[in-house]
Parts: C-alpha cells; sequence; structure tokens
C-alpha cells in the first residue's frame, strides 16, 4: 500500500526530479576485491538461499545502514561506491535513498556454446528460453534467456500505472558464465508515450558475465539477458565452464525509495554468511564508462574534478552497420500493458580483444533494434513468416510472484 503522505515528481525525460543520473553505462573489471575463490563460493551458497521459495524477492538496505551479512555488504558496496561518485553539488537524503537488491542464479553453459550460423527467429528463442511457467522453479532456474524490461518501483506501478525507474541499474557478476546482459538505449518514457508505435535505438550495450565484474546503466533503460548473443573473442578466458551464472543485481535509488521493499528478515540474516567485508576497488578504473552530459557538466563544477575524472576509460564505439548483422531476434514482452516487439540485430563483435563490454552505435536501420508496438500479438492470428513466441517466453529477472523484471 502507499502512505497517505506519498508523493514524487517527475521530470520531462521520466527521471526522479531533482537527482543525478550519472551514467549511459559503465563497467569495471575486478571491481569485487580481497575474495578467494572460496569466497565466492560462500556468495554463491548465499545467492542460491536467497533464490528460492519466498526469498526470491527484493530487499532494502538503507543509505547508513550496517550491512549483516556477506551479500548485504556487497549490496551496500555498489550503493556507496556509486553514491562517492556524485559531485559535490548532488543532495542526497539519507532517509529516502539506499539499495534495493536481489539474487539471479540460472544456468550458466547456454551462452557458452558458439552461435549456429543460421539466423533464429522468436520460435528458435523461445525453444531456448523455455516457456513462461511462473512459480515452476525449475523453469526459472535453467532459463538462461531474460525478458526484456524496465526496471521500476513495481508496487507503485501496480497501484498507479506510474514509472519511476532507481537512478541507477547495476549487475555484479558472482560467476563467469551465461548470457551477456543487453541494454538498449530507450526509456519506458519513448516507448510508451511515443507518438510513433516504433522507438528506433540508436545505442546499445552489452556486458558478458566476469567475476568480480560491476555494470552499471541508466535504470530507465530497457535490458535483459540475451543467450544468444556470440561472445566477443575465441579466447578462453570467456568460455570458462560453469554450471551457473549468478548475479547481485542492484537497484540505486537517490531520494526516493521504492514501496514496499524491506530489509532483509533478521531471523535469516544469522544464517547468511558472515565473511570479511565486501569491499569494492574504490581506485579500480572503470573499462568502459559513458555518462550522460549533465553528469558530466556537475562534475566540472566546484569540487574540483575535470572531465576526465568523470568519463575514467571511455572506451570509442563500436559501430555497427546492416554487413555486421548475423542474425535478427525477436522477443514479445506485455509487462508494460501493451504488446511491444523488441527487434534485436545481433552484431558481430570484435574479436581477438580481451573486452567484455560494448558500446554499440548503431549506423542504418537494418542494424538498428526498435521497440514496436505490437499489434500482431495481439490477435490469434499470426502474419506471414512470424514465427510464434510465448510472451514472457524469457523469464523474469527478479522474481516470478510480483513478476518484478531486473
Amino acid at each position: 500500500m502507499l502512505e497517505d503522505d506519498f508523493l514524487v515528481s517527475l521530470d520531462a525525460g521520466g527521471r526522479i526530479e531533482d537527482t543525478v543520473h550519472p551514467w549511459r553505462f559503465a563497467a569495471w573489471e575486478g571491481l569485487v576485491g580481497g575474495l578467494d575463490s572460496a569466497a565466492f563460493d560462500e556468495l554463491l551458497a548465499d545467492a542460491r538461499l536467497c533464490n528460492t521459495g519466498f526469498l526470491r524477492q527484493t530487499y532494502w538496505i538503507a543509505h547508513a545502514s550496517a550491512p549483516r551479512f556477506a551479500l548485504e555488504s556487497l549490496a551496500s558496496e555498489v550503493y556507496a561506491f556509486h553514491a562517492g561518485r556524485l559531485p559535490a553539488a548532488a543532495q542526497i537524503d539519507p532517509e529516502k535513498s539506499g539499495a534495493e537488491w536481489w539474487v539471479q542464479v540460472r544456468q550458466g553453459t547456454a551462452a557458452t556454446q558458439p552461435p549456429g550460423p543460421a539466423t533464429r527467429g522468436a520460435a528458435g528463442d523461445a525453444a531456448a528460453a523455455g516457456p513462461d511457467r511462473g512459480d515452476d522453479e525449475d523453469a526459472l532456474n535453467t532459463s538462461s534467456t531474460m525478458a526484456f524490461h524496465f526496471d521500476k518501483d513495481e508496487v507503485l506501478h501496480e497501484h498507479t500505472g506510474l514509472y519511476v525507474h532507481p537512478q541507477l541499474s547495476t549487475v555484479t557478476y558472482l560467476t563467469t558464465a551465461g548470457a551477456p546482459t543487453v541494454i538498449l538505449e530507450a526509456t519506458s518514457k519513448e516507448v510508451l508515450e511515443g507518438r510513433d508505435k516504433s522507438t528506433s535505438v540508436d545505442s546499445s550495450f552489452v556486458s558478458f558475465p566476469v567475476q568480480g565484474k560491476h555494470a552499471a546503466f541508466d535504470g530507465r533503460y530497457l535490458h535483459g539477458v540475451i543467450s544468444d548473443f556470440p561472445p566477443p573473442m575465441d579466447a578462453e578466458g570467456l568460455q570458462e565452464p560453469s554450471p551457473v551464472r549468478a548475479t547481485l543485481l542492484v537497484n540505486v535509488w537517490f531520494n526516493f525509495r521504492p514501496c514496499g521493499v524491506r530489509p532483509f528478515p533478521s531471523t535469516l540474516a544469522s544464517k547468511m554468511a558472515s565473511l570479511p567485508k565486501v569491499r569494492l576497488k574504490g581506485d579500480c578504473p572503470a573499462a568502459i564508462s559513458v555518462p550522460h552530459a549533465d553528469f558530466q557538466e556537475l562534475s566540472r563544477g566546484d569540487d574540483g574534478r575535470d572531465e576526465d575524472a568523470v568519463r575514467e576509460n571511455e572506451a570509442p564505439a563500436m559501430r555497427a552497420s546492416v554487413g555486421d548483422v548475423l542474425r535478427t531476434l525477436e522477443f514479445r514482452f506485455s509487462r508494460t500493458g501493451r504488446v511491444h516487439l523488441v527487434r534485436l540485430p545481433v552484431a558481430k563483435l570484435p574479436t581477438g580483444a580481451e573486452a567484455t563490454s560494448f558500446m554499440i552505435e548503431h549506423a542504418d536501420d537494418r542494424s538498428r533494434p526498435a521497440v514496436i508496438e505490437d499489434a500482431l500479438t495481439a490477435s490469434p492470428a499470426k502474419g506471414p513468416g512470424r514465427p510464434s513466441q510465448s510472451e514472457g517466453g524469457a523469464l523474469d529477472e527478479r522474481h516470478p510472484k510480483r513478476q518484478k523484471l531486473p
């Protein structure tokens, strides 16, 4: 339920008003420091516990709260890492700011298989993802693909239809396994409130899982986990066999606390791993960082930071044209209340490089992803050549009962 005095104000871009949105996208390799393989195994064991039964939901740790166990400590560190990168002029209300966190443990081997040469459409991807079976835990934990979706305050959306997004959505990879996170630079406001039935996407970002890596992006962006995306290189570093893809997901909220999200139950906190405090390497340079223009302007203010300090190691964007497209995938989703189709041309990524994160600028219409309001899906009759895929075939990144999708 909403509080009687609930109030939120959004700006013209769909952001929480008077707050800072730092990154379009950024990624840090090896940001989780000081943990050996045994410690990562402890985190994985706790992630498995949090991914079962009634625990499969999101939790809150406030701005100044002391973490009680390793996973909560890592979520708190993620929040502090990004809060510490805000310019001095940014105002943070500690009573309304914090980290909303949850975990995902999924099948990790599917994405390590090399993609076939044939173009795969919706039918093939539905088979790879498995049906949308809600509370079927086996289906959830063996699916290697996750639906495109928007992160948002789920309770608020359920009661009002309003989209309120975190300033940052983040992924911290606990294993080197599974499919990449794919982020399209399209917001809910653009997709749902545009005059046209189609929203084209000029830029996208791809992040492959590597243990200890951390990626962050604008919380308004459409994103998912796509198992049929080809790996960027032939080196074995990204192909290490692992049974699971395990991630800690943290939504970073400044000056707004999402409705109904509470701390992890105290009765279970004592059963979780109490490793030495999990810390992020504060001096770890970004492998890629693409800040918002207004964040750069704020950061060049009175606090003395310059543009280079904010941009860190911004990598040049890869430009994709129609000749780079290996196949085109299609995914339907209707969590917005309307049926949409995500059309995703999959570009060939550079080979022989060590990079695991990419920014792709799409140079022409045939290489550009699009989000289309799909009238055909609402009818039993399928258009010629339109393969069938069950809606939501790529399963909920968060938890099935509330259908909250990271």
